[in-house]
């Protein structure tokens, strides 16, 4: 870090920057990692990569107002921006904000051979009540990338807005057994309502 805040100072550049501002989340220093881009975009407003990192930094620790704000700005910059698009996309979806639908189509429609977008609109479907679609949406992504446990949680819980219990609960099972999978509390909190 210290060798990062005196390049910096010698010379700002969006290099160096985004390094220090990495190096401080990775030590777990949210606050400065926050200060470091948000100074910096106070004087490159247009720097998409900073508002893009900006906004994970913000969405890893939860503040999610704060994380849509930056990825809306990114999209002001590029408005085709996937990593962008996808991850308002999902933030909205879990707000329950029907914007989420509208970014998830867009990313889906420019990538949807992506099974982490495909992954992002189909659960933004469901959580907009179109469950049917975002269920089949779901499937594929989980047939193109049957590893990413996510996407499976995913789809159990759609199995289970459409009144498919006993699939619901068959995957979810599954998913308990697998010891790299994320989501436990939440899969235990589904399996209890199956019930």
């Amino acid at each position: 870090i210290a060798a990062y805040n005196t390049a910096q100072k010698k010379q700002q550049n969006n290099r160096i920057i985004y390094k220090l501002a990495k190096a401080y989340e990775e030590l777990g220093d949210y606050k400065n990692s926050v200060i470091t881009l948000e100074k910096w975009l106070q004087k490159n407003e247009k720097d998409l990569t900073g508002h893009i990192m900006l906004a994970q930094f913000h969405q890893n620790h939860k503040n999610m107002e704060k994380a849509s704000l930056h990825y809306e700005q990114a999209l002001k910059i590029s408005p085709e921006n996937l990593v962008a698009l996808n991850n308002i996309a999902w933030i909205y979806a879990e707000q329950g904000n029907k914007q989420g639908v509208v970014y998830a189509k867009k990313a889906y429609d420019l990538m949807p051979n992506n099974p982490n977008v495909a992954d992002t609109y189909g659960w933004a479907l469901i959580q907009s009540g179109q469950i049917d679609k975002g269920v089949n949406i779901i499937k594929q992504a989980s047939i193109v990338a049957p590893h990413i446990l996510e996407i499976k949680y995913h789809l159990a819980y759609g199995y289970y807005k459409q009144g498919k219990k006993k699939q619901a609960r068959t995957d979810l099972n599954r998913l308990l057994k697998n010891a790299d999978f994320q989501l436990k509390a939440e899969a235990k909190a589904l399996i209890s309502k199956l019930d």
